[in-house]
């Protein structure tokens, strides 16, 4: 007779269960493969857009230039203050302040004044700008920044940078004082 005799049926070998498990992680690794194999093969062949097109009808668009794109969307940074000294009586505005904003070494902006020695300067950064645009360094740039003067103070270069918080830029002007 072939088979069990008794109520209990004996369990299989240990090496039978080893194997079936082998089997199947095989089984299971070589249709991964295959498929990963079809799949890269479908997407380099010219075939696959020729498909596409059919089924979804594209349209061609120029591209517009990153740079001329960069230049109209850039995200602009507002630098603003107050300029002025501090005299005998505290602090004093200084309304004929005469203030450029550099952009680059060849880009100046003369930068308007109020009564009460408020001032605004608006930029974009250029770490902003994409690889492609990135004009070539120029020796002696400093970078942004705002060149202050004023009769009878001394001149001052405040460097600018993206986390500009607005504050109060003082000037030395001990002729003023």
């Amino acid at each position: 007779m072939l088979g069990p005799t008794g109520p209990e049926s004996p369990k299989p070998p240990l090496l039978a269960a080893v194997l079936r498990w082998l089997v199947a992680a095989a089984l299971a690794a070589s249709v991964t493969l295959v498929i990963f194999v079809a799949m890269t093969r479908m997407v380099d062949g010219a075939w696959i857009l020729d498909r596409i097109l059919r089924v979804f009808p594209l349209e061609q668009t120029a591209l517009a230039d990153p740079c001329e794109a960069w230049e109209t969307e850039a995200a602009l940074v507002p630098i603003q203050g107050v300029v002025g000294y501090y005299g005998p009586d505290g602090f004093v505005p200084l309304h004929d302040a005469e203030i450029v904003g550099e952009h680059a070494p060849s880009d100046t902006q003369t930068v308007e004044v109020s009564p009460e020695g408020v001032f605004r300067f608006v930029t974009a950064f250029a770490d902003e700008r994409p690889p492609a645009c990135a004009t070539p360094a120029v020796p002696g740039a400093t970078g942004k920044r705002l060149r202050i003067r004023a009769p009878g103070c001394v001149p001052r270069d405040v460097p600018v940078n993206r986390s500009w918080i607005p504050h109060r830029v003082l000037l030395d002007c001990e002729a003023r004082a």
